[in-house]
């Protein structure tokens, strides 16, 4: 049953379909989307939080993406490349939707560069978990049903190999539950080589709990600050940033000094055969001294 669960199509059902042509069955493509991970694609991995919401209260998970880069090289790669950074706020918008029963969409705030992105490959959007990108508007579709209309807007880039429960429990709702209200990306990342699914997790799960400790210290202490705590820590900041203001302005002006000023011109040995300035100089301090 477990292929039932991820592509919602019954194993026997798709052994009837597996009946003719392999390449065009649609067997054949739920096989090629949901094969077993191949250690020599990248992993781009997320951090997803949500908050205010009943069936998720304040839960996060890791979401870890292996790209068909072998299938789809060109649109992976530009992917890739957004992700690679780190910087969730430089790529992505702040919130990701949320289609009910189909996928989660995370929306770019500019196209993922390059222009529209062509057509690669022979992929289709065929199971759950399959990772799509729109080819003009470059937004990334995460499908949690299979959608293999989505194969006339998008270009299929990979698969979910972690966190694909949770992303069910985003879309599959109860009834009378309504969608999650505020779900957010919290980090991004890219390994490449192989890198284990299992060590991704570990990374950014790390990574979040470092932050959300750092967060929750940070607001204790703010809350119990004393009116002349305020003060002086207001004041230290005031003086750390005075002091980096300073330090780039001396950065900058240095170097326009340094090209400003001319180096003395070196005396060379012809200089010293013929004599030179220098030479004037010594036998004029001589005479004199005579």
């Amino acid at each position: 049953m477990e292929t039932f669960k991820l592509t919602g199509v019954h194993p026997l059902l798709a052994a009837q379909d597996d009946g003719g042509d392999d390449s065009t069955s649609r067997a054949s493509k739920i096989r090629k989307v949901t094969a077993s991970t191949n250690a020599s694609r990248a992993k781009v991995f997320f951090d997803v939080s949500v908050t205010s919401d009943e069936a998720l209260a304040s839960s996060s998970s890791s979401i870890v993406l292996e790209l068909f880069d072998d299938e789809a090289p060109a649109a992976c790669s530009r992917f890739a490349r957004s992700c690679e950074g780190g910087d969730v706020e430089a790529v992505f918008r702040d919130t990701v939707d949320v289609h009910d029963d189909l996928r989660v969409v995370l929306n770019v705030k500019a196209s993922l560069g390059g222009g529209a992105l062509a057509e690669e490959g022979t992929l289709t959007h065929a199971a759950a978990g399959v990772v799509g990108v729109d080819r003009s508007s470059g937004d990334v579709s995460i499908l949690t049903e299979a959608c293999e209309s989505l194969d006339a807007s998008h270009q299929v880039i990979g698969r979910v190999v972690n966190g694909m429960d949770f992303l069910r429990a985003l879309t599959h709702r109860g009834k009378g539950e309504g969608k999650a209200k505020s779900v957010k990306l919290e980090a991004m990342g890219v390994v490449r080589g192989g890198a284990d699914v299992s060590t991704l997790v570990g990374i950014s799960a790390k990574a979040r709990a470092e932050a959300a400790k750092k967060a929750r210290e940070e607001a204790e202490k703010l809350k119990n600050e004393t009116p002349q705590e305020t003060m002086d820590r207001l004041s230290r900041e005031s003086a750390k940033k005075g002091a980096e203001l300073a330090e780039l302005v001396r950065s900058k002006a240095a170097p326009a000094a340094k090209s400003a000023a001319k180096p003395a011109a070196k005396k060379g040995m012809l200089d010293s055969v013929l004599g030179g300035d220098g030479d004037d100089d010594d036998s004029d301090s001589d005479s004199d001294s005579e």
